[in-house]
């Protein structure tokens, strides 16, 4: 799964100008960082839970969040993981919903998703004035 995201975001990438990625600050995640990020996720805790939720705040094109799947595929027995996703760069969303779409298609654990089309901090903003999470 995270192959077939890497390659079709960089198929993305070469379409886009570099002036123009860097004016909005869209980095995109290697392969080796995504694995090693994912590496870091605490899966000990789980027990006998069936089912999780993972957010990404800045979901890009899904590059953490296919790394994070294929650990969880290889090193739990989950049955479902739900996924919520931000993300504001319109250019890349239909590539994010595809890449999801993929790897819901692939996974060997059932795959939900939202999308929010939106700035996580800045959606936030309210929550964090508040003192509340």
């Amino acid at each position: 799964m995270l192959e077939y995201i890497i390659n079709d975001t960089l198929t993305y990438i070469e379409k886009q100008s570099k002036t123009e990625r860097k004016k909005i600050g869209q980095f995109f995640t290697s392969k080796k960082t995504a694995e090693y990020m994912a590496s870091l996720f605490d899966i000990t805790n789980f027990g006998n839970k069936t089912s999780i939720s993972i957010l990404d705040p800045g979901a890009g094109s899904g590059i953490l969040t296919a790394a994070l799947i294929e650990r969880l595929e290889s090193e739990c027995t989950l049955n479902k993981v739900y996924i919520t996703c931000y993300e504001n760069n319109l250019d890349i969303i239909n590539i994010l919903v595809e890449n999801l779409e993929f790897i819901k298609n692939k996974s060997t654990i059932e795959i939900d998703y939202t999308i929010f089309r939106d700035n996580y901090l800045v959606s936030q903003g309210l929550a964090f004035e508040a003192g509340t999470p």
